[in-house]
């Protein structure tokens, strides 16, 4: 167990809460087992924000911030998660820095996603090009009338990719789903990344430190955000990014392209939803 646990450890069964929208606490949590999802009140339904699997951690905020909690969390299945309290945290920042630095990427990437909403929010103003109409959700069986069970999956589109991502494909079930370059330093190492999957790649680099994150919405759509990388990411044909000034693209088709930088390069994998195992 990483020096930043305290040891204390919680269980929780499926749909119990584990933080509540507006309570007032100081302390964030590891998964180690189960998945969780991050949910918000909106008055008339509930939003999912994001679905999280061990190692990921949530409520990292509260550790530096003296505030009510934004969103609530609650297991979607049994759960262990371990609770990091500020005590715990400040310590070990001064004894033993690198078993911060997973915590620390987890904050770096929450002020990388603010900063990406605020640009693209400017852009929504200056009247960027819309977004394409998403993919519809996951098709209903019609003996059963219940909704099919499907995964995205991501699958390397040329050699350059397969050796990068070292498989030719990966089921994506937790989200956000990070992707980024595996820099000289050992990814556990560097306090400025955080990804689910690390490509290697050389100069001059097509993919960036913190390159794109794959999401799903609130109403089961899928969209991939590019993390203000520096050529951009290409979704169907769509560039998004810095060059752009629009930040995201919805997946609108059953098997969608997607680049990692410029349009010519060689990082081309395609994303597609399939039925689960």
């Amino acid at each position: 167990m990483p020096a930043l646990d305290t040891g204390n450890q919680l269980s929780f069964t499926a749909g119990e809460i584990i933080i509540r929208e507006g309570d007032f606490d100081t302390c964030a949590y590891r998964i180690i087992s189960g998945h969780v999802e991050v949910f918000r009140n909106t008055g008339s339904r509930e939003v999912v924000l994001a679905r999280l699997g061990p190692e990921q951690f949530f409520g990292e905020m509260n550790l530096v911030l003296e505030a009510s909690r934004a969103a609530s969390v609650r297991a979607v299945e049994p759960c262990v998660v371990s609770v990091i309290t500020q005590e715990t945290f400040n310590r070990t920042l001064k004894s033993d820095p690198e078993s911060a630095l997973p915590m620390l990427r987890v904050l770096f990437e929450r002020l990388r996603i603010m900063n990406a909403k605020y640009l693209h929010a400017v852009s929504q103003q200056n009247n960027a090009p819309a977004a394409s109409k998403p993919l519809d959700p996951p098709a209903v069986s019609a003996a059963t009338g219940t909704r099919v069970r499907q995964v995205l999956v991501l699958s390397a589109e040329t050699d350059e990719a397969r050796k990068a991502m070292d498989m030719p494909s990966v089921e994506i079930n937790s989200f956000p789903f990070r992707i980024g370059r595996k820099t000289t330093q050992a990814a556990k190492s560097d306090a400025f990344s955080l990804n689910d999957l690390y490509l290697p790649d050389g100069e001059p680099f097509s993919v960036s430190r913190n390159h794109l994150a794959i999401d799903m919405m609130p109403n089961g759509m899928y969209v991939v955000e590019d993390r203000g990388s520096t050529l951009g990411t290409v979704v169907n044909g769509d560039v998004i990014g810095i060059r752009t000034g629009r930040f995201e693209a919805f997946l609108t088709k059953p098997k969608n392209a997607l680049v990692l930088g410029a349009e010519k390069s060689t990082f081309r994998f395609s994303l597609s939803l399939q039925p689960a195992r």
